[in-house]
């Protein structure tokens, strides 16, 4: 079977309304109509921008960006995954960011399709010293020695149409099953907070054939991950999301809230820097 990555970056998942505003490098709003999913057969063109890491955050990086021609100054998130393991970061590098423009409207807004990213500048070796105690010497790569990141990856033994990676702090815990069909059909991987492991829900990463949800009682808006249409979905005037779920063609990826009446809004903040790192690979039959 061939292998295609779509890798799902959680985008204005706690805030339902204006969800999914869309703005371009030249500031026009994308409506995100049929054109905006032209083509695979129309080359894609990239834009290149600098930015300045401000601040760590786990596996993701704060950085600001410096205004030019084809991008806009934004205070953006971008997962470090980009910069490759052996790529330490530290506050006050400077990036290059080739990227297609597209700057979504969250906060710290976030990038559409990302090209690639390198290192262009490292702040002077004392400044980084000092940086680093100030920070708690936390740099991507390993450094943070109040919280280590761990990669998780979810790979059924007897054939999946699907296998989940995402990152994982230490102070978090997870535990998965799947089906028992071949090739598997559902993967569903429950994270939660070991400080509260003896309460109820978790958060279910999952990858489910067929996925449907019940429409009673259910209001669901439109949103975007990385790029790619989904929506969010609220039971019963809840004031939390119940369900994130991709759109075609990306059916069956969702995330589930059964957190929302527990410790969800206490860890919100946290969940939503390991959302950001989720990836499903996807198997074509």
């Amino acid at each position: 079977m061939g292998k295609t990555k779509w890798v799902v970056a959680v985008l204005c998942i706690f805030v339902l309304s204006g969800c999914g505003s869309v703005t371009n490098a030249n500031g026009a709003e994308d409506m995100q109509k049929e054109d905006s999913r032209k083509g695979e057969d129309v080359m894609q063109e990239w834009v290149t921008v600098q930015a300045t890491v401000e601040k760590i955050e786990g596996p993701n990086l704060c950085v600001q960006t410096t205004k030019n021609d084809n991008f806009p100054s934004a205070y953006m998130r971008l997962p470090a995954s980009y910069l490759g393991e052996e790529n330490q970061v530290q506050v006050g590098t400077v990036l290059e960011i080739s990227c297609d423009g597209l700057v979504f409207e969250t906060y710290p807004a976030q990038f559409g399709k990302i090209n690639y990213v390198k290192i262009v500048s490292r702040p002077d070796e004392d400044n980084a010293n000092e940086t680093s105690q100030s920070e708690g010497d936390n740099a991507v790569g390993g450094n943070d020695k109040s919280v280590t990141w761990q990669k998780i990856e979810v790979a059924p033994q007897e054939g999946s149409l699907c296998t989940i990676s995402f990152m994982l702090p230490e102070n978090w815990d997870y535990s998965w099953s799947q089906s028992e069909d071949v090739p598997v059909s559902c993967i569903n991987i429950g994270i939660y907070p070991k400080a509260e492991g003896d309460m109820d829900g978790s958060i279910t990463i999952e990858y489910a054939e067929g996925f449907g949800v019940c429409g009673t009682g259910l209001a669901s808006g439109e949103t975007t991950f990385n790029g790619q249409a989904a929506h969010v979905g609220t039971y019963d005037n809840h004031p939390y999301w119940d369900f994130i779920s991709l759109d075609s063609p990306y059916d069956g990826c969702v995330i589930l809230n059964g957190a929302g009446h527990s410790w969800f809004e206490k860890y919100q903040d946290e969940l939503s820097q390991i959302l950001a790192t989720v990836e499903f690979t996807m198997c074509d039959e």
